[in-house]
Order: C-alpha cells, then structure tokens, then sequence
C-alpha cells in the first residue's frame, strides 16, 4: 500500500497542473506552483513564499491572480484537492490520512475545502468514484 500510495503521489506531482495543461508564462508563479508540487503536504504561507522568491507579498499575489484567477494560497487549496481526489480515488486511505497527505491541519478542514470546491464531501466523492 505505501509503496502504490508514492507512486501516485509521483503520478500527481509530475503531471497535475490545476486549470491548465501548462505552466503560466510567469517564472515566479511557474516556480510557485512547481513548489506546491513538490511540497503541498508541508505547511506553507504566504510569508514564506515571499521570502523564498524574493517577492513581496502583495506582488505576488498580484502575479499569481494575473496568471491564474487565484491567490497563491487559494491555488494551494486547489492542488491539495485535486491530490485529495486522487487519493481518494485510488486509495483506501481514511479521510484523515489523505487530509495530512495533502497538507490540511485536520480532516474536518480538509472536508470543508474539499466540499467547497467540489460541492460534494470527500466520503461522497470516495463513493461516486469507486467502480
């Protein structure tokens, strides 16, 4: 089980890329959202992205709503989700167990983006997608 839950994982992080089939043209939020990739499970913030692209806060929010309609913590929201919906998916995971992979503080967090997004619960989800 672990070792089909990395595969996937890697499945994910190397071609899932939320809303579009490629990367905005913007090296910054293209590096962002590579970052996401590859740590979406981490705690990450806004502060840190900041810090870690040498942008301020405030333009690179700017830069990732010109490039993707979202902020960059919304569009973290929305690749933790997708990878949720994956594991959901493809997984016998519990519901708290994909929250933490997917970098939610908790699964009841997790449930409420995820329901937010995609109008129905992780467990709703779990049920319409296993054949």
């Amino acid at each position: 089980p672990q070792m089909i839950e990395h595969f996937l994982m890697d499945i994910f992080l190397m071609y899932h890329t939320p809303q579009s089939v490629t990367l905005p043209h913007d090296p910054i939020v293209s590096a962002c959202i590579s970052f996401f990739s590859q740590h979406c499970a981490e705690h990450i913030t806004l502060e840190m992205l900041s810090e870690r692209f040498s942008i301020s806060k405030q333009g690179l929010i700017k830069r990732f709503k010109k490039s993707t309609r979202k902020t960059p913590i919304e569009y973290l929201i929305f690749t933790r989700i997708n990878l949720g919906k994956l594991l959901l998916k493809d997984t016998t995971l519990s519901i708290g167990e994909i929250a933490e992979k997917c970098g939610f503080e908790n699964m009841y967090y997790f449930s409420n983006c995820f329901k937010s997004i995609t109008k129905v619960s992780p467990s709703a989800y779990r049920r319409s997608n296993n054949h």
